[in-house]
């Protein structure tokens, strides 16, 4: 989310002729134990940098200097090591009593399960430490994240040096295990070498501006692309930290550090709780309608995965009323579906078609545009809309073209 007024700007890109000796760039690196997606980023990135600094979770800190002293880097590289000996203030322990300190928002008990290790709580921190860089700009990366189009990178530098900027936030998407993209976010990754610029937030690391600096919005220009996090580990593990540093600070932290909780809340803590605490305690402090909206969308998903359709359709509609997003439009679509509610379904799908190109930046599902267009045609039908249904089916089937039961309610439709 935001946080604060952040000018959106559409930067365009000079020729390549034109860029001439664009200022020097150091990636920065957050290695979690993903060897093979780093290799695809290091081969996309490492011929636009002049140095890499990084700092490797783990043990693997030494297959991570090797890939790097061999790309002959013209500052080299430096790879720091962390785990929860060494550094044991950046985790926390995974036992009840971690989540007894400072006070629960309104009685609840954080029942687990736990793990009883050690648990990462502070990325902020492990990417301040090897922040400080010898060139004019700093990239933020994790190992799983791809630059979608490395060669705008050297030309947007050029830019943002003339436009005087100091940090930009960037479109950042995830992608699904099929190679789709699905959720959309805004990140500060991008920051000029200057002491105002750095990283906080704990769990949530967030690049920060103070004193006189400024920043952008970057839109149409870089983007970057985040591949799924291989199965395994604490599920869990983000909510985790996210509670633990709620109740530590007197759950006076952040609106986004409130939003992200309702997000990962789900399957962790009771629904009446989120919605009867959780969620108001965001949505009295924020002033910012697309970001309430976005937090009544969350709790709608919760609701609608405990089979509450009725209580979710509320919700979502509450979310219109704040912001037509998209997200939000496409999610009453698909339990107005779900309720038999065949005019809703087919008017909340339009609504979320005539709010997609709006700019969102919030996270949401995009694959749900795909996946309600198969519902959508069956609620058309339902209604005799019959050239209509045809028309979506037959875009739902290009989207899945290998889902049998989807070509034969085509055919079916004629």
């Amino acid at each position: 989310m935001r946080g604060r007024d952040v000018s959106l700007k559409y930067v365009k890109l000079p020729e390549a002729e034109a860029v001439g000796d664009a200022p020097s760039l150091s990636l920065h690196l957050l290695v979690e134990g993903e060897r093979g997606s780093l290799l695809g980023l290091l081969e996309r990135v490492l011929p636009r940098v002049s140095e890499v600094r990084a700092v490797v979770v783990g043990q693997e800190g030494a297959v991570v200097a090797s890939l790097l002293s061999s790309a002959q880097l013209p500052l080299g590289h430096d790879v720091q090591e962390v785990s929860a000996a060494s550094h044991p203030w950046f985790y926390v322990d995974d036992v009840a009593e971690t989540y007894q300190v400072g006070r629960p928002l309104d009685g609840e008990v954080f029942m687990g399960p736990f793990t009883g290790g050690p648990l990462l709580a502070d990325r902020a921190g492990l990417r301040n430490m090897s922040w400080e860089s010898s060139c004019a700009w700093r990239l933020a990366l994790g190992a799983r994240e791809m630059i979608a189009d490395p060669s705008a990178l050297l030309p947007l530098l050029t830019v943002l040096d003339r436009m005087g900027v100091d940090l930009a936030r960037i479109h950042h998407h995830v992608m699904d295990h099929e190679g789709r993209r699905t959720m959309a976010s805004i990140r500060g990754l991008l920051g000029r070498e200057v002491d105002d610029v750095f990283w906080e937030g704990g769990a949530l690391e967030d690049l920060r501006l103070s004193g006189r600096t400024s920043e952008v919005l970057l839109d149409d220009v870089l983007e970057v692309v985040e591949s799924p996090l291989d199965p395994g580990g604490d599920p869990g593990s983000r909510f985790k930290v996210l509670y633990h540093e709620a109740r530590r600070c007197g759950w006076d932290v952040p609106l986004r550090h409130l939003a992200l909780l309702v997000k990962e809340s789900r399957g962790r803590m009771p629904l009446g709780w989120v919605r009867g605490s959780l969620v108001p305690a965001y949505v009295q402090k924020s002033l910012d309608a697309e970001e309430k909206a976005w937090v009544l969308f969350l709790l709608g998903e919760a609701e609608e995965g405990a089979d509450e359709h009725a209580a979710a359709c509320k919700t979502y509609d509450e979310a219109l009323a704040l912001y037509p997003s998209a997200g939000a439009a496409f999610a009453l679509c698909r339990v107005a579906f779900f309720r038999g509610s065949w005019d809703q379904c087919a008017a909340a799908y339009q609504l979320g078609l005539a709010n997609l190109k709006q700019v969102q930046t919030l996270e949401w599902d995009i694959a749900e545009v795909d996946r309600v267009k198969v519902l959508v045609a069956q609620a058309l039908s339902q209604l005799g809309r019959l050239d209509e249904a045809r028309e979506v089916a037959h875009l739902a089937l290009a989207a899945f073209p290998r889902s049998q039961g989807l070509r034969l309610f085509v055919e079916k439709l004629g």
